[in-house]
């Protein structure tokens, strides 16, 4: 049985940003759409942005790893994903989360079965503090516009975050690159090896946390990543 049409009577779309009613072929209202910035070059190219995100040769994972935004971080995406995370307003994820399915389809097709995909953990400490995490609700609304057979496999835990760090806010590339490292670890070797694993954040800011997790799953056998997060920092992007 579709229940969808009962819960969108029970509970009408709403706009991630606003709150304000929405129709169900459009997730931000009109005026908080006029605020979005897609990044539509980088969910076509499929390749991480060097300029923005630099990977030393020496990581061994240059090549091997593409990142997709949706949009830029500000603005009405901005306001949506702040409402999520530090709001706890967990029906956020659901439109935000469905955008990011369409996303997948859009960049790696319809059956994705024969890939992993995780989220980038949370520490446990910050994860009963928020009772959520936002990556993980994201994946899961994203799965629904897949057909069951078709659904990318997910494996909430492959990633664990071994070491709390303090939020990140406005720290530089150098300050998040050093207080990540050694964050994560593989929970379970076999999930990984010789998987082509997507992994989802909602906001990337210099890449650091997204690249210490491509790091690690690479260490663990992982033959090929993608990152999808729903927006980007970009510097010239003024919110």
């Amino acid at each position: 049985m579709n229940w969808e049409p009962i819960l969108e009577l029970l509970w009408p779309p709403r706009c991630p940003s606003c709150a304000c009613l929405v129709g169900v072929s459009r997730p931000f209202c009109k005026l908080c759409m006029l605020s979005l910035l897609p990044l539509e070059d980088s969910k076509a190219a499929m390749t991480w942005p060097r300029e923005a995100i630099p990977i030393p040769a020496e990581s061994g994972i240059a090549g091997k790893v593409g990142v997709v935004s949706l949009f830029a971080y500000g603005g009405s995406i901005k306001d949506a994903v702040l409402r999520l995370k530090h709001g706890k307003q967990v029906a956020v994820a659901r439109p935000l989360g469905i955008l990011l399915g369409e996303c997948l389809r859009t960049g790696l097709g319809s059956h994705l079965s024969d890939l992993v995909i995780c989220p980038v953990p949370l520490h446990p400490q910050r994860l009963r503090a928020r009772g959520f995490n936002q990556a993980l609700e994201l994946i899961r609304h994203a799965r629904t516009i897949f057909p069951r057979e078709g659904r990318p496999r997910l494996v909430r835990e492959l990633l664990r975050r071994v070491k709390p760090t303090q939020p990140l806010g406005h720290a530089s590339r150098a300050d998040r690159q050093h207080t990540v490292c050694g964050a994560f670890a593989v929970r379970q070797q076999g999930h990984c090896s010789g998987q082509k694993v997507i992994l989802v954040d909602d906001v990337m800011t210099t890449g650091a946390t997204a690249m210490e997790c491509a790091k690690v799953l690479m260490e663990a056998g992982a033959s090929q990543i993608a990152i999808f997060t729903i927006a980007r920092a970009i510097p010239a992007f003024i919110p």
